[in-house]
């Protein structure tokens, strides 16, 4: 129904301003056209039509265009030298069996869940976003610190991301048939879609696309 639907249209489109000064980009960052676009359907349906479902998939869709537009600039901003990082809390899981055999860090198959941190506030209102991080792997497969690089503009998913880190573990670098340490990306989305109990999102950045491979 619309009206289970109209709430997140707000929420999400309300992270906005957070979102841009989180990532340190201009207060007058234009939407996408994709968001315009939805913006518009939206208002020319509930203008032209009676209540129905036309309401609630417009509705949806616009909702979609927010939290899209923000992940994809997320992943557009780049890490720097004033970036903070964040050692992990836990200890390090036993050492990888075996290295990745490229000068790059394999992510393994995760035995947590996105959904098991996904801050309960956010999932009652609805709201969504991805977190990009850079990972300090060591020559262990130890993921031993994080930082937020591109942030969701809502400070419980960036810290319900930087939590969710300490459960992933890795095949470490190895340069010379020798293990190192490195530092990759990751992105790591909180969508509502994948609730309950479907995989999560968890993937390099873009620009890590060569660099995280299973």
């Amino acid at each position: 129904m619309y009206w289970n639907q109209a709430p997140y249209v707000e929420h999400n489109r309300e992270v906005w301003p957070d979102f841009l000064k989180h990532n340190r980009l201009p207060d007058d960052t234009p939407h996408s056209q994709r968001v315009l676009d939805a913006e518009n359907a939206l208002k020319s349906e509930l203008g032209s039509n009676a209540p129905g479902p036309g309401w609630a998939d417009r509705a949806r869709e616009l909702t979609q265009a927010y939290v899209a537009e923000r992940g994809k600039l997320a992943e557009s901003i780049k890490r720097d030298a004033n970036t903070l990082f964040h050692s992990r809390k836990a200890s390090c899981p036993q050492p990888a069996p075996t290295g990745s055999d490229k000068d790059r860090p394999a992510v393994q198959s995760p035995t947590h869940s996105v959904e098991e941190y996904y801050p309960p506030a956010a999932r009652r209102l609805g709201l969504e976003g991805s977190v990009v991080l850079a990972l300090r792997v060591d020559r262990t497969g130890c993921a031993t610190a994080a930082a937020v690089v591109g942030s969701s503009g809502l400070d419980s998913l960036d810290q319900a991301a930087l939590q969710f880190f300490e459960t992933l573990t890795f095949l470490p670098a190895e340069r010379g048939g020798q293990r190192i340490d490195s530092e990759t990306p990751l992105k790591i989305a909180f969508a509502l879609a994948d609730l309950p109990g479907s995989a999560p999102e968890i993937g390099p950045a873009p620009a890590a696309n060569k660099e995280l491979r299973r």
